[in-house]
């Protein structure tokens, strides 16, 4: 099964980077004809660009470190730039990711960080390994989000980060 879900994950990464790369030029537009009046959420066509957690003001986390004080969350730039961010989070949830395994996912849930590398009872993986090369350090992040479900999915995820350590 393990097989099959490691190809199915790579047969779904062309669309996932296709959402990944449509979301920068397509954010102003969503953003500028297709919010609804509150500011808060995209119409149609263009809902599959928002996150199924947060509107378009985005999270606490993108409120404090991304927003210039001062600045309105629901102004136009915020809200292209929060979809640059995170846009197509609804697409990855929705249409690529999977069912939680919800009785799994509750007994390994407090071991999440113990192991690189998860697979679930229906073969959805998640490998999730931080990588230190002298001061910078790589987390790679691919497979199915399986400790991060919303609304009983596991996004689809590819995520590969590089940051600079404090150290």
């Amino acid at each position: 099964m393990l097989i099959l879900r490691i190809l199915q994950w790579l047969l779904l990464l062309p669309i996932h980077l296709l959402i990944t790369l449509a979301r920068y030029p397509l954010a102003p537009v969503a953003v500028l004809l297709f919010s609804r009046k509150d500011k808060r959420h995209l119409r149609w066509p263009f809902r599959w660009l928002e996150t199924i957690d947060n509107d378009l003001s985005g999270d606490d986390g993108w409120k404090t470190e991304h927003i210039k004080l001062g600045s309105a969350p629901l102004s136009t730039w915020n809200r292209i730039q929060w979809l640059w961010r995170n846009g197509g989070n609804r697409a990855n949830y929705m249409l690529l990711g999977c069912i939680e395994e919800f009785a799994w996912t509750i007994r390994h849930f407090a071991a999440e960080n113990s192991k690189p590398f998860w697979v679930d009872p229906h073969g959805y993986w998640l490998l999730r390994r931080f990588i230190r090369i002298g001061r910078k350090e790589i987390e790679v992040f691919i497979g199915w989000s399986l400790f991060g479900a919303k609304l009983g999915r596991c996004k689809y995820t590819a995520t590969i980060r590089i940051k600079t350590s404090a150290e």
